[in-house]
């Protein structure tokens, strides 16, 4: 007896699931969902490089100021 492989696993799988319309229904759910989790993924990492931005902006202002004094103000 040969081992089954990954594709004899999900074609096995596939046919105990039913009808092929259920699951491609299924496929395009996942799918969905997972276009779903890229979105905010992205909007995270968009807000994530605002806010690295910013706070690099207010240390090289941050940083000119200090740069302005003498040390015995500081």
């Amino acid at each position: 007896m040969t081992p089954k492989t990954k594709q004899d696993e999900i074609k096995a799988k596939y046919r105990k699931a039913g009808e092929t319309s259920a699951i491609a229904s299924q496929a395009k759910d996942k799918l969905l969902e997972r276009g779903e989790k890229l979105e905010r993924i992205s909007q995270r990492t968009a807000e994530l490089q605002d806010g690295a931005e910013n706070f690099a902006s207010m240390a090289h202002e941050l940083a000119k100021q200090m740069e302005k004094r003498k040390w015995w103000n500081i």
